[in-house]
């Protein structure tokens, strides 16, 4: 099967007509094909004419304000498909991230999108597909303005008046681990997800770590206050 797309710029003037096959290769069909070209040049319309059987055929007119990748590839027959992250095929790697000179709360939300594995491409939201982290130097991250003295943690035992607190300054000098693994927990989801995510997440008070066997690869976050 053989395609024939006359494409035309905004003015209506003709640029090219191209003829392409029906397989290009085993990554890229005819309708992802024809939607890069739509993308690159600046176009009024797109006619695309598919001859089906001998001295028969039919075409579209689409509005280059309509054309997008999934009405296109529909005109093709071409079906997009999600993909679904299988949970017995994902690989899971090891990252170790420093946090010195790191805001608690950018330090927290760049370790939670790494345990959920939302910097992935296959990130499915009901499968967990995140990956190890290794937090090191928790003694190093910084609280802006005056969350050392006013912010508070506070948790209750479930008895009467078993509401505990400690203030964060005193929390980040006797266990700044602490600090770190409450503000990831907080960022992850509320379920049993969450719960399996939070267990691979490690911090350690300073460089030094139990984790060189698994060779984690070290990340540079975003955010450090020099």
């Amino acid at each position: 099967m053989f395609i024939t797309c006359a494409i035309e710029n905004r003015l209506g003037e003709s640029i090219f007509f191209i003829v392409i096959q029906k397989i290009l290769s085993k990554h890229l069909t005819i309708g992802e094909y024809l939607y890069k070209i739509y993308k690159s040049l600046s176009l009024k319309t797109f006619l695309l004419l598919a001859p089906m059987k001998k001295n028969q055929g039919y075409w579209c007119e689409l509005d280059w304000r309509r054309v997008t990748r999934k009405n296109l590839l529909n005109f093709m027959g071409e079906k997009m498909k999600t993909y679904m992250a299988n949970p017995a095929t994902i690989e899971r790697k090891w990252y170790v991230v420093d946090a010195t000179n790191m805001p608690l709360g950018r330090l927290a939300s760049q370790v939670a999108d790494i345990l959920t594995g939302k910097n992935k491409t296959i990130y499915t939201p009901h499968v967990d597909t995140g990956d190890f982290v290794v937090v090191i130097n928790s003694d190093k991250v910084v609280l802006t303005g005056k969350k050392l003295e006013q912010k508070k943690l506070r948790w209750h035992s479930g008895y009467v008046g078993g509401l505990k607190e400690v203030g964060y300054d005193t929390l980040m000098k006797e266990n700044s681990c602490k600090a770190v693994e409450k503000a990831v927990k907080g960022m992850l989801p509320k379920n049993s997800l969450g719960r399996k995510q939070i267990t691979r997440l490690h911090v350690y008070k300073n460089e030094e770590h139990n984790h060189a066997a698994q060779k984690p690869e070290l990340v540079a976050l975003k955010g450090v206050i020099e």
